[in-house]
């Protein structure tokens, strides 16, 4: 399309979805829960339904309507920033999609749920129960209030977690990051280290885990969980600087505290 979209999931009399695609024609669907806008400025809302809305470039109006819906930000060619509490989000085209001034500021209204994109972003929830998914990269998520998920694309075995001393929650994909992705910005298909706070629930490809039960800790020390199982056989844990409470789980562990007054187990 060769200028912004104005479209809605909500079906017409007949139960289509019909949408002008800005060059003279009429497109008709059916069953339809997600849309794809352009990089002009778009307006697209959903139906009563959970629906996944992307905007693209511009400066677009993205309403999810009713029930349990999604923003995405899955297809931008660097960070964004996006937060439902405010209503608004930096949709990642301005590097080099800058030159062609395709970056936008977006509007979202009755948006439950969003996914940042291939690089480094910054995702903040609002007052409700909010699903935060930080793709590949190293995310900062902000659940805010609310009962709050973070969607990690491996399994739990796959990641270590830090429950940091100040509150916050790091999360590092263990995984070997393939050499084409480790200069580029992108995590390839990595979710790489994420430092969250505000998050009750961590969602893995292979089951649900409850942070609230993990964050009972000695005052003062950094927690840190190696991997649930090690696949690999072996695994270097290493400390911060400050007091840490090391566990390697399941596997052979490696274990280096670093400084501090620390405690090993596992």
């Amino acid at each position: 399309s060769f200028g912004g979209i104005t479209a809605s999931l909500a079906p017409d009399s007949n139960g289509f979805v019909v949408i002008n695609d800005k060059k003279g024609g009429t497109d008709v669907y059916f069953n339809i829960e997600g849309i794809s806008g352009t990089n002009s400025a778009d307006v697209l809302t959903g139906n009563a339904g959970s629906n996944w809305l992307r905007g693209g470039g511009g400066n677009d109006v993205l309403d999810g309507g009713g029930g349990a819906d999604w923003v995405s930000y899955s297809n931008s060619p660097s960070g964004v920033v996006v937060n439902l509490s405010s209503g608004s989000a930096s949709d990642g085209w301005n590097g080099l999609s800058g030159l062609l001034n395709l970056g936008g500021f977006d509007q979202l209204q009755r948006i439950e749920n969003a996914e940042g994109s291939d690089f480094a972003d910054s995702l903040t929830g609002d007052a409700g129960s909010n699903v935060l998914r930080g793709r590949y990269g190293d995310d900062t998520i902000d659940g805010g209030g609310g009962d709050d998920t973070g969607w990690f694309n491996g399994m739990r075995s796959d990641y270590a977690l830090v429950f940091n001393v100040d509150g916050s929650l790091t999360v590092s994909d263990l995984r070997e990051v393939p050499a084409i992705y480790q200069n580029s910005g992108s995590g390839g298909f990595y979710d790489g280290t994420d430092t969250l706070r505000n998050v009750e629930w961590l969602r893995f490809s292979d089951g649900v885990f409850d942070v609230r039960a993990a964050t009972n800790r000695p005052a003062g020390y950094n927690v840190i969980l190696g991997q649930i199982a090690n696949n690999w056989g072996f695994e270097n844990i290493s400390g911060t600087a400050g007091n840490d409470w090391i566990d390697g789980l399941q596997g052979s562990d490696a274990m280096s505290g670093g400084s501090g007054n620390d405690v090993r187990r596992g």
